[in-house]
């Protein structure tokens, strides 16, 4: 067995890539326009703490894309919990945009990536939370194991940075040290009153190894489609 899977490593094609990878990621994070960045945010930082000085958020506020999940974060579960608009941080008015930023002052966002990276929206996002410096954004980025132009940019334009997955955290790390996480997708695939109307049965059923869910071929990952082709020989 051991020298098949010497035979099969071997065969890795440009097996030095994981040290080029890792050479150039640490390079990349040396810049001094990272330092500079790091810097700025700790300014955003320090003037958030002045400003709310304390207080705990008015409201919670969700951008359109986690409309409809339910929202409870610990400590603040007697605040109203408001839905952005879709579109809510990409508005061209600079009045309505002005409105819309002293609108969320005293705020907790809660921005998911898909509500910033579609439909060129992430410069206007990004003009959106540097004029916005009362409120707190978090951003739930469900992508960061593949979509990096985004994800490096949602974690440069939030005050707190939380991925989905555990890839790439060091070099995200670099565009905001306040990571949190890695809080999963699956935290919102079945509602708080779904499970504890089911907790009884979710408790006592058997457990099953079958794969959850059904899946379909996606492009861009050949090593994920034969993983899926593979099981579907065993799990029709």
């Amino acid at each position: 067995m051991s020298e098949f899977l010497l035979e099969a490593f071997q065969g890795v094609a440009q097996r030095d890539f994981p040290s080029r990878w890792s050479s150039d990621c640490m390079q990349h994070a040396q810049q001094d326009a990272l330092f500079r960045l790091a810097a700025l945010k700790q300014g955003r930082s320090r003037r958030l703490r002045e400003r709310l000085n304390g207080q705990r958020p008015s409201r919670i506020c969700l951008s359109a894309n986690l409309g409809g999940f339910d929202c409870r974060v610990p400590g603040l579960e007697d605040l109203p919990v408001e839905v952005l608009e879709k579109g809510w941080f990409q508005a061209s008015d600079p009045d309505l945009r002005r409105q819309r930023i002293q609108h969320l002052a005293g705020a907790l966002v809660i921005v998911n990536n898909n509500d910033v990276g579609h439909d060129q929206g992430m410069a206007a996002y990004g003009d959106f939370y540097s004029r916005c410096e009362q409120a707190v954004f978090v951003a739930w980025d469900w992508d960061n194991h593949h979509w990096l132009e985004l994800s490096s940019f949602l974690a440069a334009h939030c005050d707190v940075y939380a991925p989905a997955h555990q890839e790439n955290l060091y070099l995200l790390s670099r565009y905001n040290p306040a990571i949190a996480g890695p809080v999963y997708c699956a935290s919102v695939q079945w509602s708080r009153a779904f499970l504890a109307d089911h907790l009884a049965d979710l408790l006592i059923a058997e457990r099953s190894d079958a794969p959850l869910g059904k899946h379909i071929p996606y492009a861009p990952f050949g090593f994920r489609n034969r993983v899926v082709t593979t099981l579907g020989q065993h799990y029709p």
